[in-house]
């Protein structure tokens, strides 16, 4: 479980329209000390919280409650998502780890040179859709053309592999649930 100890910190001084050094000077903390707590940059010990939490007027505790979850996440394609290379398929994740999610989506590239690469199997349904290029899927032994727009869904208990045509190819791919 990961609290954010720095924000609820931050929420409580701005709801008092308190600067940095204000605190500071009520607490005998530095105003530096705030900061890196205010950053997550460190853990503050008990002493300090309890010191915080007396200053604020709040129980220790509200520094330790769940964070409620925003219902969305936004994800900007500067965003730098580490992408996973796997025989021929590069796999870029579409969605961070702030939401608890069902749905895994990912922007996938596929190289000319990929043939017969096989979509994990992991009890998932799938759902694929061609935003540039061509690709063939092989389910149950029958080819399948897909073009640029071109979508296939797939139930959780279907496997499916894919193999390329002449150009590289761009999908977006979503699992669903286990």
């Amino acid at each position: 479980m990961t609290y954010n100890i720095g924000s609820k910190v931050k929420q409580l001084r701005k709801a008092r329209n308190m600067t940095l050094q204000n605190v500071a000077d009520e607490t005998g903390f530095s105003p530096a000390l705030i900061s890196q707590i205010e950053n997550n940059n460190i853990t503050p010990p008990i002493a300090t919280l309890a010191k915080l939490s007396e200053f604020f007027e709040v129980k220790i505790g509200c520094f330790f409650e769940e964070e409620e979850h925003c219902p969305y996440e936004v994800v900007r394609a500067s965003d730098n998502h580490t992408p996973q290379r796997k025989n021929g398929l590069v796999y870029r994740p579409l969605a961070g780890q702030q939401l608890k999610k069902n749905l895994e989506a990912y922007h996938i590239t596929v190289s000319k040179s990929t043939r017969n690469h096989k979509l994990p199997d992991n009890g998932k349904e799938k759902f694929l859709l061609v935003t540039a290029g061509t690709i063939s899927v092989e389910v149950d032994n029958e080819q399948i053309v897909l073009g640029n727009g071109d979508a296939i869904y797939l139930d959780a208990n279907v496997s499916c592999r894919i193999n390329m045509h002449q150009e590289n190819a761009q999908l977006l791919a979503v699992f669903g649930p286990d």
